[in-house]
């Protein structure tokens, strides 16, 4: 179903109040291709993320409700400094007409849908939860805020058919018409194919993103101590707890590297490793992202769309990954823990060529986001 508009509007507004626009590779490409094609993209987040914002010059403070919130913030501390800081943009409007305002994740969703003029609503899902995954009546209002604010949407994103059909049943969303957007950046030119069957040197090993328990991260940086001697493990992230280990004696076979990293500098780190660990666990607790949108990862996860442009083979660890993809592009060993790492990393260097070919495989025919933009333009009618 397309949506025939036809207001020469070419303003649209995108509102992110948890700051995924810093990081998120489709969101990022969406708005480089969007203002590419002539479209302003006005980015609403919070003000400590905007120096880390590089694809939009037009940056505004994410407009806020308190005490008596819209929606709730993932932790105590972030919420009174997000309210300060909406302090600051009193003096603002969101009384623009948008041609689209496109909302992120839940709390996105409802912000566009209560406070900005739109001509059509779009609701970017990266992050979702259940009602189940929380006994915070907070969470549990955000649900229903959700709900209803994605039954006015005209077009709903999600990643994969799986995390869709969660959403319509969840959300009610019978008919609005969908598109399934994988998390992966547009493609680049490579040339890898390297560390021969008989390779005797160092075999570098890449984790990225969050250091924390949903992702894994301690518990593989824990186990390097098993691994070949000749495997070594870097560490990539701009968190708190990474640079404190980064301080901290070296740990034999882990180096950390500097994060905050720039899109070429990360490719360059890229280009030096040979296999990527991809990591995750369903983590009970206040935030309900960490469950359901753990269990229904699919084709959601930054780093597999990052590490198969690369060309690297990748170890899964407890990744509900598709089976029928694992079984077309032999790019990855899924294994349930840590302790099969050792063996999973040897049996990637063993057959390491076909590894990394189906690797870039599977990025070309089934991540890039070249191949989805198509669609997405189709469906709201923009040149």
């Amino acid at each position: 179903m397309a949506l025939y508009l036809t207001s020469k509007n070419k303003n649209i507004a995108i509102i992110d109040p948890d700051g995924s626009v810093r990081s998120a590779t489709t969101i990022i490409e969406i708005i480089k291709k969007l203002e590419r094609s002539g479209y302003q993209c006005d980015i609403y987040t919070p003000r400590r993320y905007h120096s880390s914002i590089e694809v939009s010059e037009n940056i505004f403070i994410c407009p806020r409700n308190f005490p008596r919130a819209l929606i709730p913030n993932r932790d105590f501390f972030r919420g009174v400094r997000d309210w300060m800081e909406s302090l600051l943009g009193f003096t603002q409007t969101y009384s623009m007409r948008y041609r689209y305002a496109i909302g992120v994740n839940p709390e996105g969703i409802v912000l566009a849908d209560k406070k900005f003029n739109f001509d059509g609503l779009i609701y970017l899902s990266f992050e979702l939860f259940s009602e189940n995954d929380t006994s915070s009546q907070l969470f549990k209002n955000l649900k229903k805020l959700e709900r209803k604010a994605s039954q006015n949407a005209c077009l709903i994103v999600s990643q994969d058919s799986t995390r869709e059909a969660f959403l319509r049943k969840n959300l009610g969303l019978l008919s609005t018409p969908f598109v399934n957007f994988p998390v992966a950046p547009s493609t680049i030119s490579i040339d890898r194919l390297r560390l021969p069957p008989n390779i005797k040197g160092t075999v570098n090993v890449v984790i990225s993103g969050s250091i924390s328990a949903f992702t894994r991260a301690e518990l593989i940086m824990a186990s390097v101590s098993d691994w070949p001697c000749n495997f070594t493990l870097t560490v990539n992230s701009n968190s708190n707890f990474s640079t404190g280990l980064s301080a901290a004696p070296r740990i034999d076979n882990i180096e950390f590297t500097e994060g905050n990293l720039s899109e070429d500098d990360y490719v360059q780190l890229l280009d030096r490793m040979d296999i990527g660990i991809v990591g995750y666990a369903p983590i009970t607790g206040f935030n309900p992202f960490l469950m359901t949108n753990i269990e229904l990862m699919g084709l959601s996860s930054g780093k597999l769309g990052i590490y198969t442009r690369s060309g690297l083979p990748i170890v899964l660890i407890g990744y509900p990954f598709p089976d029928n993809l694992l079984s077309e592009y032999d790019f990855a060993i899924s294994i349930n823990d840590e302790s099969q790492l050792p063996d999973a990393l040897e049996g990637l260097v063993a057959n390491y060529s076909h590894h990394a070919s189906e690797s870039r495989r599977f990025f070309d025919e089934v991540l890039n986001f070249d191949n989805h933009w198509p669609e997405f333009l189709g469906a709201l009618k923009i040149e």
